[in-house]
């Protein structure tokens, strides 16, 4: 019987609570090597008996939405008797309550019994992920002990989900992406971190962080119109020859306010400490660098003909920064500039409602810095972006050429120096870093002048109203501690939209780098056809050690392990040259075998090259 560990059970075994880690992509095993060795020692009973329990397999490949796997738990040796193993789940790439259900219990095996199932529950949901695993590991054997090496085992799950989401999945799965929206499908990559269980408390975080700058800087207003007050009163009083309580009171009023505006700056300094020590950028690049490289080592072999690997550096190294820096982060940035114009709005609004005379008349003037900045960023935006896109293409193609260029160098470096033609690659590298450089400086001088209208629209807008300021002044319905807080809550308003403008350019910078990783991390693995290869051998290995075992019960053998026994079958064996998309087999269909330490090479389906050699050495097999 097999099942999660009971309270009271006198045939299970005490169970080990330690966690363990699996394989190389697993994390480092949390066993010390001496706990190790003790979880692995055979019970004082196994010392009499010659039973071996291990994993049917040192990995198992499961489809994400296939709800359960069974992980095959064997014996080897003598079978007459019962034996007995715990077995617990760790998490490694794969964590436990996001892609699976963590189980710890045991597994008891009866007289006879050859191999016991443990069932462990896969939890199907629409975030993507490359191929990700969990490990188990047995310990604690009861009457038996446990294989050297197969008592840990990994599990792979195969996500069938497409990056970012499922929303344009038809078409990445027929690779069309000339037809994707592009600013969308950003906004999905964005959707995909937020809701990434790994980023979620990051980014939350990194948010809260943002509006409390908000808020200090509305304070940092409030502090400064106090301050002018103040010292106006004082001017007053001084002018007037008065001295006594009011000096005084003033006098503390100014301290006051000059300690909390020093401690406005302290705090603004611990909340950009906070926010950098939350490594947001750092956290959204490894986790498309780790899952690109996971796709990357999965590729079926068509796909590694046909991608350079030039090409694939430079998304791991490059693409992968720019899109957590300029398409994920900028995101978060636009929620802090619409979240201080909000609060600004709302202070300017207050003001004007609290002057001596309001009227609608200043309200609008209030109000019009919040409609007229963002019409003329988006009117210019909308004029710019289509030659903006052409030149950031047009960088981007230089690059991807020149990096190329540098891959084929090196790799035939070789060839090009036996005959002497490094002048001409010299000449061809030189004209590709020139064009290079081209490109990117048209690009960069677009960049300076797209950054700067944000700003020379929101000078703009302070002179014109500075010019209605000096008429309402004249009026007297305003101080002039009221109108400095104007202009400055206005002066923030206008950076902040021109804030928002300049996220915008760094969001369409990202657009580029975006296509490379969508492409990338949507290519087909091996990972299906491994699947079924790993079922199809488990299974035919587990049929033909149940018939040894049968045919050993028959003579009275129980002294040989049946694992001795199977031979070693290679079957349908093709060998190919795989630098080509179109792949011609050398060797087709061939067969050998190995039985009790001999080798029989069958026959090949290829007429030219017949294997008729034989396999020399001593084969040592454990």
């Amino acid at each position: 019987k097999s099942g999660d560990a009971p309270a009271n059970d006198a045939d299970a075994p005490a169970m080990d609570d330690t966690p363990c880690g699996f394989g190389v992509e697993a994390s480092p095993s949390q066993l010390s090597p001496a706990k190790d060795v003790e979880a692995r020692k055979p019970s004082p009973a196994a010392a009499e008996t010659t039973s071996v329990v291990q994993f049917g397999a040192s990995i198992f490949y499961c489809l994400e939405d296939e709800g359960t796997i069974e992980i095959d738990v064997i014996r080897l040796g003598r079978q007459d008797k019962t034996c007995s193993v715990t077995y617990e789940t760790a998490d490694a790439s794969a964590v436990a309550g996001v892609k699976y259900k963590q189980k710890k219990g045991y597994v008891k095996f009866g007289p006879g019994d050859l191999s016991k199932p443990i069932r462990i529950e896969l939890l199907n949901n629409d975030m993507w992920d490359a191929t990700v695993e969990f490990g188990l590991q047995l310990s604690n054997p009861k009457g038996a002990e446990l294989g050297r090496y197969l008592y840990k085992c990994r599990v792979k799950i195969v996500d069938d989900d497409v990056f970012p989401t499922r929303r344009f999945r038809d078409l990445i799965r027929a690779h069309r992406y000339s037809e994707i929206p592009q600013l969308p499908l950003l906004q999905e990559y964005v959707r995909m971190c937020m809701k990434y269980r790994p980023l979620q408390k990051s980014t939350m975080g990194y948010v809260a962080c943002l509006q409390l700058e908000n808020f200090l800087m509305l304070a940092g207003i409030l502090l400064r119109l106090l301050l002018t007050e103040t010292l106006v009163k004082l001017a007053t009083v001084g002018d007037r020859g008065m001295h006594g309580e009011d000096q005084d009171g003033y006098m503390f009023q100014l301290y006051v306010v000059s300690f909390l505006l020093l401690v406005q700056v302290l705090v603004g300094l611990v909340v950009d400490r906070w926010k950098v020590g939350m490594r947001l950028v750092g956290q959204c690049r490894y986790v498309l660098q780790t899952n690109l490289l996971r796709k990357f080592l999965n590729y079926e072999r068509h796909v590694r003909a046909v991608i350079r690997e030039a090409d694939v550096i430079m998304t791991l190294t490059q693409d992968c920064t720019e899109l957590a820096a300029f398409g994920f982060l900028p995101h978060l940035t636009l929620l802090k500039h619409t979240g201080a114009i909000m609060l600004l709005l709302l202070f300017d609004i207050v003001s004007a409602s609290a002057s001596s005379n309001p009227n609608a008349t200043d309200i609008m003037s209030m109000l019009a810095p919040s409609v007229l900045c963002p019409i003329g960023l988006v009117v210019f935006i909308w004029c710019r972006f289509s030659v903006t896109t052409v030149k950031n293409l047009q960088a981007e193609i230089a690059e991807n050429e020149l990096s190329r260029f540098a891959e084929a160098t090196a790799r035939n470096f070789k060839l090009i120096s036996g005959y002497q033609d490094t002048s001409t690659v010299i000449r061809d590298i030189t004209e590709k870093a020139n064009d290079l450089n081209a490109a990117m400086y048209e690009r960069d001088q677009l960049r300076v002048l797209n950054g700067r209208v944000g700003g020379l629209i929101a000078s703009a807008v302070v002179c014109v109203y500075l010019i209605y300021s000096g008429r309402i002044l004249l009026e007297g319905t305003i101080s002039v501690a009221q109108l400095l807080a104007r202009l400055d809550s206005l002066q923030k308003t206008t950076k902040a939209w021109n804030g928002a403008y300049l996220e915008c350019l760094l969001i369409h910078s990202s657009l580029p780098a975006m296509e490379h990783i969508v492409r990338y991390l949507n290519l087909p693995t091996d990972l299906e056809r491994r699947l079924k290869m790993n079922r199809e051998w488990r299974q035919q290995s587990g049929d033909k050690r149940a018939a040894l075992s049968r045919q050993h019960e028959r003579d009275h053998d129980s002294a040989r392990f049946v694992i001795d026994e199977l031979s070693i079958e290679l079957t349908d064996v093709t060998f190919s040259y795989t630098d080509h998309v179109v792949v011609e087999p050398v060797y087709s269909s061939m067969k050998a075998s190995l039985t009790k330490n001999k080798t029989r090479p069958g026959s090949a389906n290829n007429e030219l090259a017949q294997p008729t050699h034989e396999f020399l050495g001593a084969w040592n097999l454990r």
